[in-house]
């Protein structure tokens, strides 16, 4: 595995919980408080199997390569064992366990794709807000060739980037999210619309993957400024009907131009946060049954009325008779009953 020279990020890292999840003043109350990441919420709607196979294929590496955090593994997977159903207890030795498998990921090479493209993201950033000398000598050979075919592409598409909308923190009250567009941009046509930075391999199955979390940022209702430590505004001629895909793939110097439909992505991010708030009412839709009394001559009929087959009317009496529960008047709702099954197969 290629040692990466990180580049440092152009802005401050905003603030966030245990969780990830950004934490900003809401603006009514001016209260912190902490909202669910854009990138998280969309990801509601993704089918994950096969994201969740690579990572095991990469703990697995991990551990062939460093096996000595095996027994480390073992130890904290009996700590958390030890605590049964406790999962609040358990919530330590779980962490330190995910620690563990972050590391073991990282042996097998599993963050490599995601620093390289974050440092193709942070490239065009200093490139786009004219900074790119203060950390042109960090780049390497590929990654400089990665962003002339970005800046090439941009330019003979007529893409404006403003540098006052390069990575801004955006609120949406309406799904309760929080995230960080890319850029803002013109096009040639004089639009100004969102635009994201995508650096993974292809963008076959990434559409409306990207079209949800971009939805949220044309739809939200304010933007963080780091300085001012307000929000203010979203741009009011902001298009929320279509978004721009820079799709810079690492290591290939090409740049594709996609168009994505924005109205589409906002009702999936809609749909993902109604996914998520029945997800959270799990815990009230199930309760324990407790059996109501009755008599038993009351069951016995409403078992003998609902029997859907002769054969199951023969197995009630065989086996309520000799519990000493069957009597003359089951007798002749079963008879009833029966006719009624025979007659409507007839």
């Amino acid at each position: 595995m290629t040692e990466i020279v990180k580049i440092p990020s152009m802005r401050p890292e905003p603030e966030r919980d245990r969780y990830g999840r950004y934490v900003l003043p809401d603006p009514t109350s001016g209260r912190k408080e902490s909202w669910t990441r854009a990138t998280t919420l969309k990801d509601a709607l993704k089918d994950k199997e096969g994201l969740i196979g690579w990572k095991q294929r990469m703990a697995a590496v991990g551990l062939a390569r460093t096996p000595h955090l095996g027994q480390h593994v073992l130890d904290l997977h009996e700590e958390i064992l030890s605590y049964g159903k406790d999962w609040r207890a358990a919530r330590d030795a779980k962490e330190a366990l995910k620690g563990v498998l972050d590391e073991l990921h990282h042996a097998a090479g599993g963050d490599e794709g995601s620093e390289r493209g974050t440092q193709a993201h942070t490239l065009t950033e200093y490139a786009d807000a004219g900074r790119l000398d203060e950390v042109r000598h960090l780049a390497t050979e590929s990654e400089l060739a990665d962003l002339q075919a970005y800046l090439d592409c941009c330019d003979e598409a007529g893409i404006v980037r403003p540098a006052q909308w390069i990575e801004r923190v955006v609120l949406n009250l309406r799904v309760r999210s929080a995230g960080t567009f890319d850029r803002l941009v013109y096009l040639a046509d004089g639009r100004l619309v969102c635009a994201d930075v995508k650096s993974q391999d292809n963008f076959d199955f990434g559409f409306l993957d990207a079209a949800a979390q971009m939805g949220q940022y044309v739809n939200a209702d304010a933007m963080w400024n780091d300085e001012t430590r307000e929000w203010e505004p979203i741009p009011a001629e902001l298009d929320r009907k279509i978004g721009i895909i820079m799709h810079v793939p690492v290591g290939k110097a090409t740049c594709t131009l996609y168009e994505v439909d924005l109205v589409e992505g906002w009702e999936a991010a809609r749909i993902a946060f109604d996914v998520r708030l029945k997800r959270s009412a799990s815990k009230v839709v199930g309760q324990p049954y407790i059996p109501r009394p009755q008599a038993p001559g009351d069951r016995v009929l409403t078992l003998i009325r609902s029997a859907g087959h002769p054969d199951a009317l023969a197995a009630l009496w065989r086996d309520l008779k000799a519990r000493g529960e069957w009597t003359a008047e089951h007798t002749q709702a079963a008879a009833a009953r029966k006719a009624q099954l025979v007659g409507s197969s007839s």
